[in-house]
């Protein structure tokens, strides 16, 4: 089985665990420029995913740990930050660091594009 799909497979048992209604979250799948669009259909490059970069399609509930694959406004929200999730909004994931020192300061994670 490929690591992708053992993760896939951890998370939805986590998921399925923990109680409460769960929210789906989807990549942004729109390009700025038509020039800069590719030939392939965009229901097969969702389901590409490459390291680095999260799944087109993720399931999150209030109270699942969560691990940050960017850097957000320094020095607490780094890549490969552990959080726990708090809220969960339409465009942002509210969330706590998992560490005594700033656990109890709750940050709010925005949909990003994936470009640098």
């Amino acid at each position: 089985m490929p690591m992708n799909d053992q993760a896939a497979a951890i998370n939805e048992c986590i998921l399925w665990e923990i109680e409460g209604n769960d929210v789906v979250y989807t990549s942004i799948n729109t390009v700025v420029e038509q020039d800069n669009a590719t030939h392939y259909p965009v229901e097969f490059l969702n389901t590409l995913s490459a390291n680095g970069l999260s799944v087109h399609i993720i399931q999150l509930k209030v109270s699942v740990p969560i691990v940050l694959l960017r850097n957000l406004p320094p020095p607490e929200l780094c890549n490969e930050t552990r959080l726990k999730v708090v809220s969960l909004h339409r465009h942002t994931i509210g969330a706590e660091i998992l560490m005594v020192v700033a656990s109890a300061r709750q940050h709010f994670i925005p949909r990003i594009s994936p470009l640098p």
